[in-house]
């Protein structure tokens, strides 16, 4: 008799365990997406970092995002990367900004990175 409850109780941990298993995947998911999120947002050029390395690093945070399903929008992902630009770009960011709100003949803005 103490056997089968012992089993019970197995099998009542098993099945609490993989229940939790979901909750606790979410949590991280989501603990996951915030950090990224952030990062993103909070994007800057450091001093010693070529243009094409700035970009390569809010593109790893992009695929990182969109590796756990939730991909930033193409349009973000610009905003992030002209609002981390310094000072010394700033005719860049001006005209790129503008570029970003679509030209008035509807062609499409230009990418920063080729897919």
């Amino acid at each position: 008799m103490l056997a089968d409850w012992c089993k019970h109780l197995i099998v009542v941990d098993a099945l609490l365990l993989h229940e939790a298993k979901p909750a606790t995947f979410t949590a991280q998911n989501n603990a996951r997406r915030l950090l990224l999120g952030q990062k993103l947002n909070s994007l800057k050029k450091a001093p010693t970092e070529s243009i094409e390395e700035f970009v390569a690093r809010a593109k790893e945070l992009a695929t990182n995002l969109e590796a756990i399903g939730h991909k930033p929008e193409d349009s973000k992902v610009s905003l992030s990367l002209l609002a981390g630009l310094p000072k010394e770009y700033s005719v860049l960011v001006t005209i790129l900004g503008t570029l970003q709100d679509g030209d008035q003949d509807g062609t499409p803005c230009p990418q920063w990175w080729p897919e």
